[in-house]
């Protein structure tokens, strides 16, 4: 007998692990995938609905741009034409959503110019085409600043900016354990850079230079000379029992992570 259908059909598998933003509550988190979110601190007593998502690159025409889905307006059912409520899309599903840039950018709708009016939603990590759309409206704020904020740096990087001080003394975490913790914030596309002050090294300012920066610092401090605690300086390692890299990296990640809530300048994250 010959057979003229297929017998099974082949799923296509696609792997999830790694960092992604989970949203709740109007704030957004960096959570391991896979992993169990209630053992988030802020979500141990929560019950109700999160989002899984990712940040994005956005390509219009030539340009590439740092961007964010801000809201899911609808899905179109493709048979009906009928418009649904939803927070989210799954694959080959159509809707309406708004997307917000992090730089002003040259585009068009794609009813007045097709490559100006299209654009591609790329991962930030793993560089792979997440979605694909057309420009139907815009909006413009006329009046927004063109000074490079920390608002916008974050936005750029995917992270907010901070200081993590490490005492090996005290700690018991080592250099060579630092350096594994810089590495795997590297993988996950953060910013980073672990700074060893010498001697004479004006510690405040170069602090203050590489966070206006945006980055990620890992302070090491060194038994011949102490450095001062400051509110914006994280040192929490003695007071927790934490000595993996990936337990102080997933630390590093939550603290860091953007959150969806208004800035001072009126931008948003």
């Amino acid at each position: 007998m010959i057979r003229l259908f297929d017998r099974h059909r082949v799923r296509e598998v696609r792997e999830l692990d790694g960092m992604w933003s989970f949203r709740v509550c109007g704030k957004e988190y960096s959570l391991l995938v896979p992993s169990c979110w209630e053992q988030h601190p802020d979500f141990a007593n929560y019950r109700g609905k999160g989002t899984y998502g990712k940040a994005f690159f956005i390509k219009i025409g030539t340009r590439l741009v740092p961007g964010q889905v801000r809201q899911i307006r609808y899905s179109t059912d493709v048979n009906t034409g009928a418009r649904y409520r939803t927070e989210r899309l799954c694959k080959n599903e159509i809707g309406s959503a708004e997307i917000t840039f992090a730089d002003s950018v040259v585009l068009d709708l794609f009813r007045a110019h097709k490559t100006l009016g299209e654009l591609i939603l790329i991962d930030r990590i793993t560089n792979m085409t997440s979605a694909c759309g057309v420009i139907t409206s815009t909006t413009q704020d006329w009046h927004e600043s063109k000074t490079v904020t920390a608002v916008k740096r974050a936005l750029l990087n995917g992270h907010t900016a901070a200081v993590f001080k490490f005492s090996p003394e005290t700690d018991g975490i080592t250099l060579q354990l630092i350096q594994e913790v810089e590495y795997r914030l590297y993988t996950e596309g953060r910013r980073t850079f672990l700074y060893q002050p010498g001697p004479g090294d004006d510690v405040s300012r170069t602090l203050e230079l590489l966070t206006e920066a945006g980055l990620i610092v890992l302070l090491v401090e060194r038994p011949e000379y102490k450095i001062a605690e400051t509110e914006s300086v994280y040192t929490g390692w003695k007071n927790v029992d934490i000595r993996s890299a990936s337990e102080i990296a997933r630390t590093i990640l939550r603290e860091t992570s953007l959150v969806s809530e208004g800035t001072q300048d009126g931008g948003y994250l």
